[in-house]
């Protein structure tokens, strides 16, 4: 029977195909030259389910899993997907992978064909909300809480939770929406004393910091079980903004040592980035200066 349905060969050649092909010529859901290239980056993997998965498609997903069904040699039988239920190397499955590319549309598609998946961990025990978080989408951190409510209050290995994976992304929006869920969150302090701010200061985003400073206000003065602060953190990172933001909520972080004496000039030189550097020392200067001139004001009241 022929049908008139474009398929990846007609998108260029624009010709009528049999519906009867072979599963590389499947019609493709829309007519975009996009969509043809990303067909093929899904091809060349191994798991084309994985791969679609990662780049937040959920057309792609069911394309192949329709493809997984066709050539199963008991296609009656097939409830349970051999190909929706592999994980790579590092133990993330489609749906960990649809929601670190913050597509709630593929999300759903991937749990649609295993909803089993929601559950899953990877090998650092993050969960699907934690790879949602990590896209720094909120639209993905609402869709894994509407197909799990509990992963919302669950931690990893080390004692990440949603919170922190949010600030780490930069994106306020994303810890906006984490906060909504679960406003303890943002108390949230992992096994090695980290909690929000310092995630905030190692995205190198200003916006995270100010979220993380808006939401609490005491997390811009703790300091990590290595004795790092926020201004250690974001001096390492070597983003001026982030230095320059951290400043403006506590000033006084910039002389602080960690556990091995090392304050926010070490950090910025291990960065090795001469912007962090001279951020630091302008703002030890400006801080320097105003320290002296209190000084010689006060001195002449005495």
């Amino acid at each position: 029977m022929v049908s008139s349905v474009l398929s990846l060969k007609s998108y260029a050649a624009a010709s009528v195909v049999d519906s009867q092909v072979a599963w590389e010529e499947q019609p493709l859901p829309e007519p975009c030259a996009e969509k043809i290239e990303t067909y093929k980056k899904c091809k060349r993997n191994t798991n084309g389910i994985l791969q679609a998965a990662k780049i937040g498609d959920a057309d792609f997903i069911h394309l192949f899993h329709n493809r997984d069904l066709k050539y199963h040699k008991d296609p009656d039988n097939y409830k349970d997907p051999y190909k929706i239920q592999k994980r790579d190397k590092n133990g993330l499955s489609a749906l960990h992978l649809a929601a670190l590319s913050g597509n709630p549309k593929a999300m759903r598609a991937a749990h649609e064909l295993n909803p089993q998946l929601i559950n899953a961990r990877d090998i650092h025990g993050w969960n699907t909300m934690f790879f949602a978080a990590r896209s720094g989408s909120a639209e993905a951190i609402e869709t894994a809480h509407e197909l799990n409510e509990e992963l919302i209050n669950a931690r990893d290995i080390h004692g990440w939770n949603t919170m922190h994976f949010a600030a780490k992304s930069g994106s306020s929006k994303a810890m906006r929406a984490a906060h909504k869920l679960n406003e303890k969150l943002i108390n949230g302090r992992t096994k090695s004393g980290w909690n929000a701010m310092h995630s905030a200061a190692c995205s190198g985003r200003a916006e995270a910091i100010e979220t993380a400073h808006e939401l609490n206000e005491e997390l811009i003065n703790e300091r990590t079980s290595s004795g790092w602060n926020a201004m250690h953190i974001a001096a390492r990172v070597g983003n001026p903004e982030t230095i320059k933001a951290v400043h403006r909520l506590n000033s006084k972080l910039i002389y602080e040592r960690d556990n091995k004496g090392l304050n926010a000039l070490h950090f910025a030189k291990l960065s090795e980035k001469i912007e962090a550097i001279n951020a630091v020392r302008k703002l030890t200067n400006r801080n320097n200066f105003f320290s002296r001139l209190n000084k010689t004001i006060l001195s002449c009241f005495e």
